[in-house]
Order: structure tokens, then sequence, then C-alpha cells
């Protein structure tokens, strides 16, 4: 699939995986996991999907639809065909921001996981977590420039960080 959307376009590149995401022949192990989404998302080619059958691969799924800048509608919630039919066009259409960088750095250097920026989009939370050696007391400005299908973005946020609560001690 990655092949086949190959070269530059001004349109953005999405696969749509409509299955179960299980292979019991072909396990997935971390390697080649990396190797199979590399070219998706070097090509920047946004993976969205919907699982559906008697057993789901709900992990997987999910972690090629974070990787690639995908989504995925349903899974351990069920929506019927019709909206879920609604929910992919829309993933199918919506901005995704290609980080220009791997990583996101900050003054103080925290730890931050995933380790490399994942794609964000438009229409769904991205979740990175960091920790730092010792909690900074002003704001932290956070910049990262971004490649879109309609070009170059550099969004900006500001963090003020807060004091630990026991209710995020999971």
């Amino acid at each position: 699939a990655a092949a086949s959307l190959a070269g530059n376009s001004a349109n953005p590149k999405t696969i749509i995986y409509i299955g179960d995401g299980i292979s019991k022949a072909n396990l997935l192990g971390t390697d080649k996991f990396r190797r199979m989404i590399g070219p998706l998302v070097d090509g920047r080619i946004a993976v969205s999907c919907y699982p559906v059958g008697p057993e789901l691969e709900l992990r997987l799924l999910g972690a090629i639809a974070a990787n690639t800048g995908g989504r995925m509608i349903g899974g351990p919630v069920d929506v019927d065909p019709e909206t879920a039919g609604s929910q992919l066009a829309a993933a199918a259409q919506a901005t995704v921001f290609w980080p220009q960088q791997e990583k996101i750095n900050l003054a103080g250097g925290p730890q931050v996981f995933p380790t490399r920026t994942p794609p964000l989009r438009s229409d769904r939370d991205t979740i990175l977590i960091g920790k730092y050696q010792d909690r900074p007391e002003d704001p932290i400005e956070i910049n990262l420039t971004t490649q879109t299908h309609g070009g170059e973005k550099s969004l900006k946020w500001t963090v003020t960080p807060t004091e630990p609560a026991k209710s995020n001690d999971y």
C-alpha cells in the first residue's frame, strides 16, 4: 500500500484498514513492526483502522494508527457501521501534522516518551509523557515544526507546571 502511494502529492495520503489485525501465521515483533510502519511514516501515509471480527488485536491496530498519524475507529467501544464509515471518511480528510524533528527538545532536558515524536492530528489527542529531574517553576515553551499536506506549520504551546497530584499516581 505504501508503494502505491509513493511520490510527492499535494493531497493527504491515507490508508483505511478494516479487519481484525491478527495473523496467527505471521507474528509481528518490534523490529518487524518498525520495518512495516517505517515506509508509511517516511511516506507521510496515515493508516486509520476499523477493527472487525470475533477476535481483535486492538493494541496492534492502535499502535499502527498512532505511529502513522491515523485513527482507530471503534475497538473496545462498538461503533455501528454507518457511524464508523462517516468517522473513517472524516479521518481520511483530517489534517496530520508530521514533526520535522524527531524529538521535542525542551530546556531542562526532560525525558519524553515516546522518544520519537509521533504525528499529531486535528481530530484526536496525542499524548507524550515527560519527566523532569526537578519541577520547573516557570511555564515551559514547547515549539514544534511540522509538515502538513498544506505546507509547513509551526506549533507552539505554553505549559504551566503544577504540583504532582496523588490522583495521577497510576
